[in-house]
């Protein structure tokens, strides 16, 4: 997460404040996706991980709003995904040429990208993309409509309990992601795990 929250001032103020930023920023890159998609798709699918955390942090103080923003940017994010997704294969390919680049000599890799870049270029040129962008456009708009909505304990202690059961909660999602992720990557050590984790 890349926010702070001031313990000094009123939660509800503070999550309201952060939410509308992160969802401005999150604006402001789908703006931007129109002319510059492969970029700009990923800073908004990060921004909006951002306002998904911060709502589970706090979603224990308002359970059925902080569950309804979820599942919204889920959504919005989940329009992103397939051209954001055909991006990062083809940077990948790339990592992989550049990472070994003897063994990436042949024409086998350079055709896998060929026809990634194709891929991609079909979901940007097409009108896909400019609908999804639309309607994430649409759904964030919406969104920081509904901030002034969120009303969030506000005495210090009730709102260090809602962001301590939101830490906890959170720390449990961790320990029970970070343990999937050594089943099914039993040579990867807990940092590397949980950067990969993080970076999910």
């Amino acid at each position: 997460m890349s926010f702070r929250i001031d313990p000094r001032l009123p939660l509800t103020g503070e999550v309201r404040r952060i939410l509308a930023e992160e969802i401005g920023k999150a604006l402001a890159h789908l703006d931007a996706a129109s002319s510059r998609p492969e970029q700009a798709l990923h800073k908004c699918r990060r921004r909006l991980k951002n306002v998904r955390a911060l709502l589970r942090l706090v979603r224990s103080a308002d359970e059925t709003f902080c569950d309804t923003e979820n599942q919204c940017y889920r959504n919005v994010a989940g329009l992103l995904a397939g051209p954001r997704e055909a991006t990062a294969l083809i940077e990948t390919i790339d990592r992989l040429a550049a990472s070994f680049p003897k063994e990436s000599a042949g024409d086998e890799l350079g055709a896998v990208r060929d026809r990634l870049v194709a891929h991609q270029q079909e979901l940007h040129e097409g009108s896909g993309l400019e609908a999804a962008i639309g309607a994430a456009t649409a759904a964030c708009e919406e969104g920081l409509k509904r901030i002034e909505s969120l009303t969030l304990p506000d005495q210090p202690e009730q709102a260090a309990d809602v962001l301590a059961d939101g830490a906890r909660s959170t720390l449990r999602r961790a320990r029970k992601a970070l343990d999937k992720a050594r089943l099914v990557m039993p040579g990867v050590n807990g940092y590397q795990a949980t950067r990969m984790l993080i970076n999910d």
